[in-house]
């Protein structure tokens, strides 16, 4: 049996780290074609930051199974709900901003708990499920979300 040269080694453990990390912007892009975020930053991708409340390292779901564990940052204002990425995964990922007309919110049972379902006008057939205690804790400082 062959046995592997130490230096070869020491240099898989070494530049397998580098080379995830690095592949995390490159995925950004794909990730948000396969969650709908790229459809919702067409109408929705905002340049400007929340002025109001914000609740950072969020999760949320886009559609059935594409999950954002750990890594958003939600955000109320008297004109609307704000959605961001960390740093890391910002590639592909525009901050967006819905203003509350354009939102219509409803709660439902998922994976053991309590969700909101949004969905938007603009962006007819993409959904965003965010947890009900963020909701609440969100709602607590404006009031804006309205859930049918």
């Amino acid at each position: 049996m062959a046995s592997v040269d130490p230096d070869l080694r020491d240099m898989f453990f070494i530049l397998i780290p580098i080379l995830s990390l690095a592949a995390i912007p490159l995925m950004g892009p794909s990730m948000a074609r396969m969650s709908g975020w790229a459809k919702l930053a067409v109408a929705y991708s905002t340049s400007r930051e929340c002025a109001g409340f914000k609740l950072q390292g969020r999760r949320g779901q886009f559609g059935k199974w594409m999950g954002y564990k750990g890594i958003l940052t939600l955000g109320v204002d008297s004109e609307g709900f704000y959605l961001s990425v960390i740093w890391l995964f910002k590639s592909g990922h525009p901050s967006l901003f819905f203003p509350w007309k354009d939102i219509q919110a409803r709660e439902e049972r998922m994976w053991m708990r309590d969700w909101v379902v949004l969905e938007f006008t603009q962006v007819p057939g993409v959904t965003f499920a965010l947890h009900k205690n963020d909701v609440l804790k969100l709602n607590g400082q404006d009031g804006s979300f309205k859930i049918a």
